[in-house]
Parts: structure tokens; sequence; C-alpha cells
């Protein structure tokens, strides 16, 4: 599971919910039921949330967060109580938890970092209540939290289809360095969607890229990736939030084997040799003052 425990006791559990970075994201149109449809490949990376579940009296369910931005929810709206609520919601006596998510994934990024939150929040309480749910129910239950809420309950690497909640899983044998660039602020996902019309008809190039990084995956080549790199909701994205063409252009004329957009937006990504080099373009892109910059291991 991408989501994974980190400790737990008879009264606590704590989960890491990383982040990740869609490599490749083509937009297949829309559906009858009014979402986009959609093909893209999802890797997790090396940064994340943790998410710490502790028992609390029968019915209680509440939710602190630290060092998240201002004017983050701890409401229903949030995807990890709506995530407790659906799980709690099928066992008798409604059991009860305190939650205490600890931020550092971006929010409105692009990183899936809400998605995570909600698969951890699964993962986490299905542990503390001893529930034993069948992982095809965690994932029923986590494709109607979010579309790529299954994705963190996935092993890794993977293909994701339909609105976003069919998943497979692709072969990546070793992980790639990335850096990951933040420019400081958000973009809603649905905005971006709802630019999409400004540019249909969408390149349809998908089906040949998704290819291209199938066999980069499998190679663990870091340049076959960087050449694979491609996401529909990057035009409109850009044409919402016009600074990210600007990051796009500084990031291009630093050393990286190639540069993506992952999601909607706003974060961007480089693509690095090894570590060593995803560390030192990391130090650089923050002394440029181009946003929160972390070097990453994906995959």
């Amino acid at each position: 599971m991408i989501v994974r425990v980190a400790s737990a006791s008879l009264r606590s559990v704590t989960v890491v919910a990383p982040a990740k970075v869609n490599v490749t994201l083509a937009i297949l149109g829309r559906r009858p039921d009014g979402f986009h449809a959609i093909d893209t490949i999802m890797l997790p990376v090396s940064l994340g949330d943790r998410l710490t579940a502790r028992r609390a009296p029968p019915g209680r369910l509440t939710l602190s967060i630290r060092n998240g931005p201002r004017g983050i929810s701890t409401g229903e709206e949030n995807t990890v109580l709506r995530a407790a609520r659906l799980l709690g919601g099928g066992v008798a006596g409604a059991p009860g938890a305190a939650l205490l998510l600890e931020k550092r994934t971006p929010m409105g990024a692009g990183l899936g970092g809400g998605s995570s939150d909600g698969a951890a929040a699964l993962a986490a309480l299905d542990r503390l209540w001893r529930l034993g749910t069948p992982p095809a129910r965690l994932r029923r239950l986590a494709a109607r939290i979010g579309s790529d809420v299954p994705f963190f309950l996935g092993s890794g690497a993977a293909r994701a289809r339909g609105r976003g909640e069919r998943i497979s899983p692709v072969v990546c044998p070793k992980p790639f360095h990335l850096v990951l660039v933040h420019p400081g602020f958000a973009l809603p996902t649905k905005d971006v969607y709802g630019a999409l019309s400004r540019f249909a008809p969408w390149e349809r190039r998908g089906a040949v890229r998704m290819d291209e990084m199938l066999r980069a995956l499998r190679r663990g080549d870091p340049s076959a990736l960087a050449a694979a790199l491609m996401n529909d909701l990057e035009a409109p994205a850009r044409w919402l939030a016009p600074r990210l063409q600007a990051l796009r252009s500084a990031l291009e004329r630093m050393p990286f084997l190639g540069v993506g957009m992952s999601g909607s937006g706003s974060c961007y990504f480089g693509v690095c040799r090894d570590a060593a080099s995803a560390r030192a373009l990391a130090r650089e892109a923050a002394d440029r003052g181009l946003g929160g910059a972390w070097a990453v291991e994906a995959g």
C-alpha cells in the first residue's frame, strides 16, 4: 500500500501519506456523468503528510491539523473526516477517533495531498478499529471520496483510467529522482478542468506518450521518462495562472533532463539523473526564489 503504517499500538496508529506526480495525463473527453475521462500514469513520491489516529469515545470524531495553510478546513468536507465517516458508518456502535494531520504536501498543487490523506484515514482507522475491511471494499470507499484516492491504496506506480478510479499497476523497478517546485499558490482543479474547453480539441498524443512512458519506467531510464512527459491540463492551468509559464521557463533554463506539471497544477517538477543532482537543483531552485523545492524519489 502506498500509504503505509509507520507505527501502531492498541490506542493509536500513525500512517504516512505520500504525494504523487502525474508523469503523463491525457484528457479523453467528457463522460455522461459530467466527469472527464482521463488516462494517466502516477508515481508516488517521498514527500508526504502524516496522519495519527487515536482512540476516542464512541461516536466522537475530531480532526486537528498541524502546519496546514491558513484556511484549511477541519470540517466535514475534509477528506480525512469524509473517509472516517464512510468507514465508521458501516460499523455498529459508531467508533470514535481523534485525528491529527501533519501537513507537508502543498494544497491545490496537483500532488494529490488531500486524496492521500483520505486513503491514510481509511488505512489508519481500519487498523485502529480492528475492522479487517476487505481491500476491495476499501477501494470502493476510496472511490467515493475522490478520483485519486484508490491510487494511494495501491502498491506503487500505476495507470489510472475512467475518471481516475480504475487503477492498474505498472512496472517501475527503481525510483526516479525529481525536484518538486511549488510556486506558493493553489490552483482549484475544478477551474482548470473548466478552462479545458478553450483548448479543445486536445492533441491526440496520449496513446503514443503512454507507451513511451511505460517503456521508460520499465527500463528505469530518466532521460526517456523526461522525453515522454505530457499533461493536457498544463495549457489551461497556464491560461488561468500566467505565472506558471515563467516558472516553467525558469526550470527549463536549469540542467534538468525534462520539466513537467503534475495533475492540474500548480506544482512543477524537474527530472534528474541521480539523487545528488536532485539535491543540488532543489537548493538552486529555492535560492532563485522559484518557490518551495523538494528533492524526492518517485516510483
